[in-house]
């Protein structure tokens, strides 16, 4: 999951991503992304998983 930031608080992306083989992409844009939120708590729930897992990452690299 990459942008997912960038579509909660409308600030550009913080990160770029690269494939390293091949792999099939979903667009999703803000209107589908708060649909998906607000009507799949799953997805929600996934969203704030992933990005906790990140920040807990960059926080073990800062200390």
């Amino acid at each position: 999951m990459i942008g997912e930031m960038a579509l909660i608080d409308h600030l550009p992306r913080s990160a770029s991503a690269r494939a390293t083989t091949d792999a099939k992409l979903v667009p999703i844009d803000q209107r589908r992304f708060l649909f998906l939120v607000q009507e799949t708590p799953f997805f929600a729930i996934h969203v704030m998983k992933v990005m906790a897992d990140r920040l807990r990452r960059m926080n073990e690299t800062v200390e």
